[in-house]
C-alpha cells in the first residue's frame, strides 16, 4: 500500500533530477550537449512532468519563434532553452522547478505528519480500495477481479470505518470516567 508520503516523495526525486539534468545540459558547451545527455533530459522531462502540475507547477506565455505558447511548462519547452528564437530563459525554468520541489517538500511533510497515529490507520484502511484499483493491470479480467475485491473492499470499510470511531468514542468515554468520576 503507497503512501502519500511516498508518492510525493518520488515526484519530488523526479522534478529534482529533471531540473539537475537540464542544469547540466544548458551548462555544457552552447547548451547542445551529447545526444546522450538530450536523451537524459527527455525522459527526466517524460518522468516529471504529472510529478510537476500535482505539486501546482506553473504554466506561462512563451513567445517560440512566430509562434505564442500560452501555457508552456518545463517539461514540454525545455528544447526552448537552447532556441535563439525563444523568450524563454533558463531562470524562469528552474526557478518554477525549485518552486514545485518546495511544494512537494511541504506537502510531502505534512503528509508524514498526517500518517502517524490512529489517523494514519484510519486513512490506510479507507485508502485500500484506491491502491488496489490502481494496483491493477490493464487487461480485462484483472480490472473485473480489482472491482470485485474493491467492491468488498469498500464494504468491509463502510463496516469498519463506523465500528472503529464508534470504539474510541467509547473508550474516550470510558477513559473520561475513570480520571473525573474515580
Amino acid at each position: 500500500m503507497v503512501k502519500p508520503s511516498e508518492t510525493i516523495a518520488r515526484d519530488r526525486e523526479r522534478i529534482v533530477r529533471f531540473r539537475d539534468v537540464l542544469q547540466r545540459l544548458l551548462a555544457s558547451e552552447n547548451g547542445d550537449g551529447d545526444d546522450d545527455l538530450v536523451s537524459e533530459v527527455s525522459v527526466a522531462a517524460g518522468e516529471a512532468r504529472r510529478a510537476y502540475a500535482r505539486n501546482d507547477g506553473r504554466s506561462f506565455a512563451v513567445q517560440d519563434g512566430i509562434c505564442l505558447v500560452p501555457n508552456a511548462d518545463p517539461m514540454s519547452h525545455w528544447a526552448s532553452l537552447v532556441s535563439a528564437n525563444s523568450d524563454l530563459n533558463a531562470t524562469k525554468v528552474i526557478t518554477s522547478l525549485d518552486l514545485a520541489i518546495g511544494r512537494a517538500q511541504v506537502r510531502f511533510e505534512d503528509a508524514q505528519r498526517n500518517e502517524r497515529g490512529v489517523v494514519g490507520v484510519v486513512s490506510a484502511i479507507f485508502r485500500w480500495p484506491t491502491t488496489l484499483r490502481n494496483a491493477v493491470g490493464p487487461s480485462l479480467q484483472q480490472q473485473r477481479a480489482a472491482q470485485t475485491l474493491g467492491i468488498l473492499g469498500q464494504i468491509v470499510v463502510a463496516a469498519v470505518g463506523p465500528t472503529l470511531s464508534a470504539a474510541i468514542v467509547q473508550a474516550a468515554v470510558i477513559l473520561w470516567q475513570t480520571i473525573f468520576a474515580g
